[in-house]
């Protein structure tokens, strides 16, 4: 299951850094592009979290953990072997903001799944 939605987020972040990248291209300001692609991300990972939150058994805090362990290290890996970028306080901020967004979104499906599930009994 994680494999499956790795490659759904890896194709669409691809898919959004390649348009913000063409924007950047056309003469957008760099700045909000990098505000956009930032806010896309957090929404990304948002919605990655609150789908495996729904989607499994664990607690929702642990799950959106794991869920943004993988991605992070997904995109440090990315961003390595393509930009070439060290690790400095201003990533581990941006990867730890991303963290937080996907935890969120677990702990959201979690409990939406909860709720729905309650519902169901009575």
């Amino acid at each position: 299951m994680y494999i499956k939605f790795c490659t759904i987020f890896i194709l669409i972040e691809l898919l959004i850094t390649f348009i913000f990248s063409f924007f950047n291209l056309i003469g957008l300001n760099s700045s909000i592009s990098f505000i956009m692609l930032f806010i896309s991300n957090l929404i990304l990972f948002f919605i990655y979290g609150l789908i495996n939150g729904k989607a499994n058994e664990h607690k929702g805090f642990i799950e959106g953990i794991i869920t943004s362990s993988i991605l992070i290290l997904i995109l440090f890996i990315i961003s390595l072997i393509f930009f070439i970028k060290s690790l400095s306080i201003y990533t581990i901020f941006y990867y730890l903001v991303l963290m937080i967004s996907c935890v969120i979104g677990a702990i959201i499906g979690k409990n939406k799944k909860d709720n729905s599930t309650q519902l169901d009994k009575k």
